[in-house]
C-alpha cells in the first residue's frame, strides 16, 4: 500500500487512487482488468466536482462504475442493478 492521497494503492493496474479509493476497490473485489474495462467505457460522466464517472454495462442491467478525480480513483462500485444507478445518477447529478 501506498501512503498520502494520489498513491498508487495496490493493484490499480497502474491507475492512481485514494487511500478511500484503494480500499474500496480491495473490498469491492476489482482486478487490474476490471479497473481497465470500466475505464475503457464510453459511457462517461461528469460529477458536480469535476470528478468522472466510468460506467460499464458488466452483464444486462448490472454495471461496474468507478468515480476519479485529481488525485485518482475516488470509489467504485461493483455488480449494482439499472435501478441502482440511476439513484447513483440523480443523487451525484452525474451529467
Amino acid at each position: 500500500m501506498g501512503t498520502g492521497a494520489g498513491g498508487n494503492f495496490g493493484n490499480t493496474n497502474g491507475s492512481k487512487a485514494t487511500k478511500h479509493g484503494s480500499e474500496r476497490l480491495k473490498e469491492r473485489g476489482f482486478s487490474g482488468n476490471d479497473i481497465s474495462n470500466t475505464k475503457s467505457t464510453s459511457n462517461v460522466k461528469t460529477q458536480s466536482d469535476g470528478a468522472k464517472v466510468y460506467i460499464k454495462e458488466i452483464s444486462p442491467g448490472k454495471y461496474n462504475v468507478i468515480v476519479e478525480g485529481d488525485k485518482g480513483i475516488i470509489t467504485a462500485l461493483k455488480n449494482i442493478s439499472k435501478k441502482s444507478l440511476d439513484r447513483l445518477t440523480k443523487n451525484y447529478n452525474w451529467r
